[in-house]
């Protein structure tokens, strides 16, 4: 057994070059069989088990060094091509490779890696745990649950040993975070004062406004101190003065705390590899154990993140690589009778956007089955039938983030329970990141995980909804409209306007918040923040856009560590304490009131009275138009006329209207000209038109129907029951 290295010094010398030296070896190893140039790459190799070796004999590790050597005559061997290392015999090669690095981590000390949770096929995953921690290796797990919460015998998961795989992964990941986490307490508490200054820079800021103030202030007063013109000449000298020493101030403040921010925001950020790092060989044991072929490919790997990102993303994306392997891809069986290669593709890359990383997970499985997950949906009656049937793909897919949902008929290993998505969602949102989830049935999955790169000071939108200040973090928010009433249409009875070609439905911010209404205000601009979905936009209608500012979410503390809607709080530059808003729960609460017919107006709230739909009546006789009038009316709809096509027109382009009901036979434009024209606008394009007309042959039926109307009905069929039937079910 390797004894302890006593000199520190040289201990953390021979664990950062082992575990760089292991790293390369399993690197290479894995990629044997799949490269063009095995012949370099077993040079590679076998150089790096040499240095190995030789540096455990310079420590006198002689059971380090004998079983570095015993590596080393394999690869010299398959150097020489008196063997061939590929397939079924790379496992005992990366098994001696794990003696290796569970000998090294006795050999510096290192009680994390030793005792680190494994990362083999057969492990329950856990949440995530941040990487600097050491765990009590006298601690051990309760015997009657996994971690996943599902009960286990004395058999299974809870007493598995740990595999030396994981340690010396979670070893090299912890030594590189911990190589940029020298003295962490200390680089965390100068990190918060730094952000803090951010803070406290719009407090100074916001002196110079009241120093503004007082200034003009003085000059109001000029009059009353006609008799003693001195003292207003030393106020307004005194204030001058304090205004410029401010704005020096603030300058200065500016450049040091921008500087500071920078400058250790930097230290913080982490390579994405020491995350992608861990993964080659998980998912080599992960498709033996499964009988798969899986190709295996990082991209990417440079892109840098806040460490607590990298940290926290490791259960996450092990969770979506086991979904992968044991539910995507298929068996090579499977994919050559489909047409597709033996290898299984899965891919992990890694790209930068403004203000957010975004690590993108691939496959070419046999993809996401939406109607299996709406009768999934059904069976556990999260939704009627209805309700899944009006749902999109995308909104369907979105149900396997639910906890415990799960279209699996078998518990495995490896997936099964319905744990590990819902454990994605939850590290996703607590770190303020969205998910998307785009696939193909038979095709493929692309799942991307959308997170900022840092956790601490961030822009921030600040809106104004019902007398209350709200947060939204800038890097969620795709634009801010101001709507004017015109610019409103109506689709399916919903008001909402085009932004960049899309229809957008917006929502009152208060009724997502639950909140009670003001007293209703007179109708006006819409003011807009739209969020980025994986759906395309969403949009919450507020009272006012106040301003840009940089904040520091706090996050909420216990019991109210998990509020809906609400991702922590941040103190503004005006000393007022702000709620931010968690826009992953937005989506969420917007989809919760999806159906609802209500126009977005100032002041609405679910305890207003329900729209009204409007009507406008196209009818040139007098006496017709009289009578259906009078029948809608009746029915509860508000009605506006037109004396024919031309007129509706014009009424179409200056007002708002739910449905037309219009008569065919016209002066100036006929019911078939007004349909097509209406339905040639894009404004109007989905507003119900029916037709009520004497002209009852099946070729005039067929032309209203062709230019776009949703109802013929003939005045010699005519009655209000159908008339009536027909708008309700159009609205």
């Amino acid at each position: 057994m390797a004894n302890m290295i006593e000199d520190p010094t040289l201990r953390e010398m021979f664990r950062a070059e082992c575990l760089e030296h292991a790293t390369n070896i399993e690197t290479g190893l894995l990629r044997l069989g799949q490269s063009s140039d095995s012949a370099l790459l077993l040079d590679d190799i076998f150089r790096e088990a040499h240095s190995l070796k030789g540096a455990a004999r310079m420590l006198g590790l002689r059971d380090i060094q004998n079983l570095a050597h015993d590596l080393e005559n394999t690869l010299d061997e398959a150097r020489q091509g008196n063997i061939v290392i590929e397939g079924r015999e790379i496992p005992p090669l990366l098994q001696k490779l794990d003696g290796i690095r569970a000998l090294v981590a006795v050999a510096v000390g290192d009680t994390a890696a030793h005792s680190a949770a494994p990362l083999s096929a057969g492990q329950p995953v856990s949440t995530p745990q941040p990487a600097i921690t050491t765990p009590d290796p006298g601690t051990k797990p309760p015997s009657d649950t996994d971690a996943s919460g599902a009960p286990v015998d004395g058999n299974g998961p809870a007493t598995q040993a740990p595999d030396p795989v994981d340690s010396a992964h979670k070893a090299a990941s912890v030594f590189r975070i911990e190589t940029l986490r020298i003295e962490s307490s200390r680089l965390d508490a100068v990190f918060r004062l730094s952000a803090e200054l951010v803070v406290n820079k719009g407090h100074i800021a916001g002196w110079r406004a009241e120093l503004d103030e007082l200034i003009h202030d003085a000059g109001s007063i000029e009059g009353n101190l006609a008799k003693d013109g001195g003292a207003l000449d030393r106020l307004r000298a005194g204030l001058d003065r304090l205004r410029t020493q401010a704005n020096a101030q603030i300058a200065r403040l500016e450049t040091t705390v921008g500087e500071l921010e920078s400058g250790i925001r930097g230290l913080r950020l982490v390579p994405v590899s020491a995350l992608l790092d861990q993964f080659p060989r998980m998912v080599h044991d992960l498709a033996l154990e499964s009988d798969k072929q899986v190709t295996f490919r990082v991209d990417g790997e440079d892109i840098v993140a806040d460490k607590r990102i990298i940290e926290e993303l490791r259960a996450p994306l092990m969770h979506l690589l086991r979904n992968a392997i044991d539910h995507g891809i298929e068996t090579p069986g499977e994919r050559t009778a489909v047409g597709k290669p033996a290898n299984g593709r899965l891919e992990v890359a890694a790209s930068h956007e403004p203000n957010a990383i975004v690590l993108t997970i691939t496959d070419d499985g046999r993809g996401i089955d939406p109607d299996a997950i709406r009768r999934q949906a059904a069976k556990k009656r999260l939704y009627t039938d209805d309700q899944l049937r009006l749902m999109s793909d995308d909104d369907v897919r979105a149900l396997i983030l639910r906890p415990g949902f799960s279209t699996s008929h078998t518990v495995t290993e490896i997936s099964g329970r319905g744990v590990g998505m819902d454990v994605v969602r939850a590290s996703v949102e607590r770190l303020r990141g969205s998910i998307t989830i785009d696939s193909t049935f038979h095709r493929g999955t692309v799942i991307s995980l959308r997170l900022p790169v840092s956790l601490t000071a961030t822009r921030a939108v600040l809106v104004s909804e019902w007398g209350q200040i709200y947060a939204i973090p800038a890097e969620d928010i795709a634009a801010l409209r101001r709507i004017k009433r015109e610019e409103m249409h109506l689709i399916e009875g919903r008001p909402c306007f085009y932004h960049d070609g899309l229809a957008v439905i917006p929502e009152r911010l208060g009724r997502l918040l639950e909140r009670a209404a003001p007293e209703a205000q007179a109708p006006g601009e819409i003011h807009c923040v739209l969020l980025r979905s994986g759906s395309g936009l969403l949009a919450l209608a507020v009272d006012a856009i106040e301003s840009i500012e940089e904040i520091v979410i706090k996050p909420n503390a216990e019991p109210l560590a998990r509020v809906r809607n609400v991702a922590g709080f941040a103190i503004l530059s005006t000393g007022r304490v702000c709620v931010v808003l968690n826009p992953y729960d937005l989506e969420r609460s917007i989809g919760l009131l999806a159906h609802t017919p209500e126009r977005i107006a100032q002041g609405d709230d679910t305890s207003s009275p329900q729209h009204t739909p409007r009507i406008l009546l196209v009818e040139d006789s007098i006496t017709t138009r009289t009578q259906e009038r009078r029948i809608l009316e009746a029915a509860g709809y508000a009605v506006e006329t037109a004396v024919d096509g031309v007129d509706a027109w014009n009424k179409l382009s200056r007002d708002t209207f739910d449905a037309v009901v219009s008569d065919v036979n016209m002066p100036r434009m006929s019911g078939f000209e007004l349909t097509a024209r209406i339905r040639a606008d894009r404004k109007h394009a989905e507003l119900p038109v029916l037709l009520v007309t004497s002209r009852a042959s099946e070729a005039d039926r067929r032309m209203g129907l062709e230019a776009g109307a949703d109802a013929y009905i003939t005045k010699p069929e005519f009655d209000q029951t159908l008339l009536l039937d027909s708008l309700a079910r159009l609205l």
